[in-house]
């Protein structure tokens, strides 16, 4: 199996008042930039994995705007983004073995776009159903490297928040 995650076409995220805080900053940051907090002093600075002061932890990203030193920039804080405000669509391949029917995404599927076995598409209901993270076959599909595909739509997990920003909250979100 293998999972491509792909961004959005919307541009902004949406997000409860409450998930999104603004906070000064101690530099200029950027739309979609990950941010963390100095230890010193609780200052807002870009994330920096290689720093030792506080900045390799990150807190949040950026939304909205951008924002300049010592100007407010709206936060979306790690740990809100994703529990029950956004979608990523994710594409998902499987071998067929003549065999299975029944084969596990990695995600609750919230809204299938396509299932395709050998390039064609089929039609949900007759040749397939999904029920949470179960993608059900009425026949088997036959053997095949990478021959099933599924397009659909899932909650992100906390790491995704990592994987993904900036772009998913740039070019993001589909409500949910």
């Amino acid at each position: 199996m293998s999972t491509v995650y792909e961004r959005p076409k919307s541009r902004y995220a949406w997000f409860e008042r409450h998930d999104v805080i603004p906070l000064t900053v101690a530099e200029d940051v950027f739309e979609g930039e990950i941010v963390a907090r100095v230890t010193a002093d609780g200052s807002i600075k870009a994330y920096n994995p290689d720093a030792s002061d506080g900045t390799e932890n990150p807190i949040g990203v950026v939304v909205y705007d951008a924002a300049e030193a010592n100007g407010l920039a709206n936060i979306a804080f790690r740990g809100t983004f994703g529990d029950i405000f956004a979608l990523i669509k994710l594409t998902e391949t499987f071998d067929g073995d003549d065999a299975t029917t029944d084969f596990t995404l990695s995600r609750t599927a919230y809204e299938v776009e396509s299932v395709a076995v050998g390039g064609t598409v089929l039609t949900e209901g007759t040749d397939y159903t999904v029920d949470g993270k179960t993608l059900s076959f009425t026949n088997a599909p036959a053997s095949g490297t990478g021959n099933i595909e599924i397009v659909y739509k899932g909650k992100p997990e906390s790491d995704d928040f990592w994987k993904l920003a900036p772009a998913i909250l740039i070019e993001t979100v589909t409500e949910y």
